[in-house]
């Protein structure tokens, strides 16, 4: 929680910046992009990689390494395998993509990922969307664990931002339905944070660690991690720390926009054992803490909100490779603890935004605290089984979440001095209950396979039995709410590929969706909205059929799909009534309703060249949803991005001494835009601080940015690194993001290793 008496006394002086120190920004990002410079002409590395000249890579290593489709990953059917060979459009973001771009979170670092839009509310957050979806549309995993819980709200949210980037070694990004693998969600698809891992050696006695620091001008943000390992025999542990502080965010053009500043903590441990080449027992425990990230896109109704979040998440694992049918087992436990606390503030009425914003108690009417807790425990068992030498695989597994919910409030007014009074019920009913539960089974066969070399033909069919329960008690005007529902979904697919030169994949696959308890029983303001209760809330289905293709043409690569997803109940929002009025403290009452249908539809492509030391890249990706009332009107889903994508190009020095790139990212209008999108201020805002509505407003405009990269390695065991974003300080907002993009930065890192 945020105290009262603290964040007043921290925002006692205006916020507004003045000129003097957007110049003192704008010195700060050249001084750092100098110092760079001087940093690559002084480096002692070009002796080092002398020295080193005499073992070139090898050829071949080199190109595995280097594209994107090579790569093997686990997302994508829960078992290790080529992401080139999969019939999904999965695409992996290594730790070396992480540690060339910088990002200050999990969803920035995969931002450029083919097909993924990020959406920000404020700092400290991050939602991405995935073929028109956000929120619990998407599924969040930690190692295979799954991180998404009851109380996720519906649409934009902060969780995965959550989740500690130091301790991340890659994220795999699965794009489309996978409810039959992973259950509940999964409507638009899976992104899988895969933790870094200490390393087995087998021997006596190894260790290991590093340290890094880093600088950013464009939000006067700074920032440590160390970490360290050791292992003997057949036991390794991991564990590092991290912190960073984020300061107020200079938009393109030098706006500083108030109250993004924020702090955030991160530690991580993890022990592995291995006794045989058969097993390997894990136990892992990450956390983080996020304070003080403000919110102001509801400034224009006198509303300031702060986030708190601090989030625990430990498992146990083991997992069993045989050498005869059975081909592997895994097993895991896991307790997920979610700790979020809002602070809102409310001006009275007729101050002006510059006063609201320094949070002075002379002009406040109301403030409010609310806490919700939730501890999620988990259990997920699999086995993988191959037969007809290796030309049947059987995946079958079972798995059961379990929620349990604490929430409260806390309330003061004006009118009794800021007394804090307990609420009779916070966001949620104390003691709410969900269970998630199902068990699948899935097959892959090679049905025409004419030797090494050649093309072979692979189906693939599989199914899911699940069963969803929500509780919640004493639910205002609605007493207990108490639901369940059972169902099945089931996928299938052919593909015909050769393995390393190209694939084309048809799939169908189902998406199951059970409502959560903020979409049944949260009761209060969860964003731009006013939400009330409906325990008729249905489970929302889709149907989508998917045509792809990948290809290979020595260092040339494609990849892309089309799809189109049919959405039965699709879960979608009204205006509504609570005690007669339909706006709350200035936020529009609205009520989770289910849609009669819905249809989302679109295209995604991505090309890549890798030559010796260049490596070029771009993808564009396109979705459109719409959803169809009961009464037969049809109007746009909320928050479809607009027609985006992004290049790349980058050189890496043959001696490994240095690399460089340049990339852009752009994204086209977007002007189709659902009821809801056209009275948000975060899209048809106006002004700074988008205090006021536009009635004419056509959506978000578009925008070409343009970033460079650069790194340099100074010895065998430091290097440093640097990004410069938005060369052109091109002033722009993402589609439904809730402040403008960073103008004009430098970001260094520097990394040291033992």
């Amino acid at each position: 929680m945020i105290p009262r008496a603290s964040i007043t006394a921290w925002r006692k002086t205006a916020p507004w910046p003045d000129n003097t120190q957007v110049e003192k920004d704008l010195v700060l990002s050249r001084a750092l992009l100098l110092l760079f410079f001087v940093f690559v002409l002084c480096s002692p590395s070009a002796g080092l990689a002398e020295q080193e000249a005499s073992d070139p890579e090898d050829m071949e290593q080199f190109f595995e390494e280097l594209l994107v489709e090579y790569e093997t990953v686990v997302t994508a059917d829960r078992s290790e395998e080529r992401a080139f060979e999969t019939t999904r459009a999965i695409e992996r973001v290594s730790r070396e993509d992480i540690d060339k771009a910088l990002p200050a979170s999990v969803p920035e670092a995969i931002e450029n990922v083919t097909g993924l839009f990020l959406q920000q509310t404020n700092r400290g957050a991050g939602a991405p969307i995935l073929r028109g979806r956000i929120g619990p549309d998407n599924l969040i995993l930690v190692d295979g664990v799954r991180f998404n819980t009851s109380t996720f709200r519906t649409g934009p949210n902060q969780y995965l931002a959550t989740i500690n980037l130091h301790a991340v070694d890659g994220i795999e990004v699965v794009r489309g339905p996978s409810s039959v693998l992973f259950g509940n969600g999964a409507l638009g698809g899976v992104v899988n944070v895969i933790t870094r891992d200490p390393e087995v050696t087998q021997r006596s006695f190894s260790s290991g660690g590093g340290v890094s620091a880093w600088l950013g001008s464009a939000d006067r943000s700074g920032g440590g991690a160390a970490s360290i390992s050791a292992g003997a025999g057949p036991v390794a542990v991991l564990a590092s720390g991290s912190l960073g502080y984020f300061g107020e965010l200079r938009a393109g053009g030098g706006f500083v926009q108030p109250l993004t500043d924020y702090s955030q903590r991160g530690w991580f441990a993890k022990t592995v054992y291995e006794p045989s080449v058969d097993w390997r027992v894990t136990g892992a425990h990450l956390g983080s803490t996020m304070r003080d990230a403000g919110r102001v896109d509801r400034l224009g109704t006198g509303e300031i909100r702060f986030y708190d979040n601090t989030d625990y998440l430990s498992y146990v694992s083991a997992r069993h490779r045989g050498r005869g049918v059975l081909g592997e087992a895994r097993a895991s436990l896991s307790h997920h603890r979610l700790v979020e606390g809002q602070r809102r503030f409310n001006c009275a009425p007729g101050v002006a935004a510059n006063q609201c914003l320094t949070i002075d108690d002379s002009l406040l009417a109301r403030e409010r605290v609310d806490s919700d807790i939730v501890d999620s425990f988990g259990l997920d068992v699999t086995g993988r089984t191959t037969l007809l030498e290796d030309r049947l695989t059987i995946l079958t597994g079972v798995d059961a979440y379990y929620d349990i919910v604490d929430s409260y409030a806390e309330q003061a007014v004006a009118e009794t001095g800021f007394v804090f009074i307990p609420q009779s019920r916070g966001s949620f009913s104390p003691g709410s209950t969900y269970l998630t539960a199902g068990t699948f089974l899935h097959g892959r066969a090679v049905i025409h396979d004419r030797g090494p070399g050649a093309p072979k033909v692979r189906v693939e069919a599989g199914g899911r039995l699940s069963h969803f329960s929500g509780f919640a008690p004493d639910v205002p005007e609605l007493g207990d709410v108490n639901y369940r529902y059972t169902g099945i979904v089931g996928s299938g697919g052919v593909q015909y590929y050769q393995p390393g030169r190209f694939n084309l994949y048809a799939s169908f696959v189902q998406g199951f969706r059970a409502p959560n308890l903020q979409e049944t029983t949260v009761l209060g303001t969860t964003g731009s909205k006013f939400e009330i209760p409906n325990e008729d809330l249905r489970p929302e289905r889709s149907d989508t059929f998917e045509l792809g293709a990948k290809a290979m043409w020595g260092p040339v690569g494609l990849s892309g799909a089309v799809f189109r997803s049919h959405i039965a109940d699709a879960i979608d929002e009204e205006p509504a009534l609570w005690d007669g009025e339909n706006t709350i403290n200035g936020a529009p009452v609205v009520q989770r309703v289910n849609a009669a249908k819905g249809l989302y539809q679109g295209v995604e492509a991505r090309i890549s060249l890798s030559l010796e030391q260049v490596e070029l890249g771009a993808d564009i990706a396109w979705a459109s949803g719409d959803l169809t009332t009961p009464s037969g009107e049809t109007h746009p889903a909320r928050r479809v991005p607009p027609l985006f994508g992004s290049a790349q190009a980058r050189y890496s020095d043959p001696k490994d001494r240095y690399y460089g790139a340049l990339a852009l990212r752009w994204a086209a209008r977007q002007s189709r835009l659902h009821p809801s999108d056209a009275a948000d201020p975060r899209i048809c805002g106006v002004g700074d601080l988008r205090l006021e509505i536009d009635p004419s407003c056509d959506g978000t405009p578009g925008h070409f940015v343009l970033d460079a990269k650069l790194g340099v390695r100074l010895t065998t065991w430091s290097s440093i690194k640097l990004v410069a974003g938005n060369l052109g300080d091109v002033r722009y907002r993402t589609h439904g993001s809730g402040y403008d993009a960073p103008g004009f930065g430098v970001r260094a890192m520097l990394e040291m290793s033992f």
